[in-house]
């Protein structure tokens, strides 16, 4: 595999937040995600028709939030008034007990 297209993930378990941090699981990836959440923002402001889509990307692995093991659930706010769709925001469901950041009621 060349050396461009391979991403790597932070191995230094200082970076690591306490368990009880809502981005625990996810510390790994964190830094990637945080990086496209940046240049989605920065690449395409969505006009006046926003459409919310939620998908599963296939995983098999193990997660301790999930009840099924077959995907991870990725919200994403695109744009409706064309037909292609773009992520302009995107969050990774963590589970309904994760802490709430704002957006709506939180549960425990």
């Amino acid at each position: 595999m060349p050396e461009n297209t391979a991403i790597k993930s932070s191995e230094d378990n200082t970076l690591q937040p306490d368990e009880e941090h809502p981005d625990y699981k996810l510390y790994k990836v964190k830094t990637v995600v945080d990086k496209l959440k940046v240049r989605f923002k920065a690449n395409y402001k969505p006009k006046q028709g926003v459409l919310i889509d939620e998908n599963i990307v296939a995983y098999r692995g193990k997660t301790s939030h999930l009840k099924g093991c077959f995907g991870i659930k990725v919200s994403c706010i695109g744009d409706a008034s064309s037909l292609a769709l773009y992520t302009c925001y995107l969050e990774i469901f963590q589970g309904a007990h994760a802490v709430d950041q704002g957006h709506g009621r939180q549960q425990e």
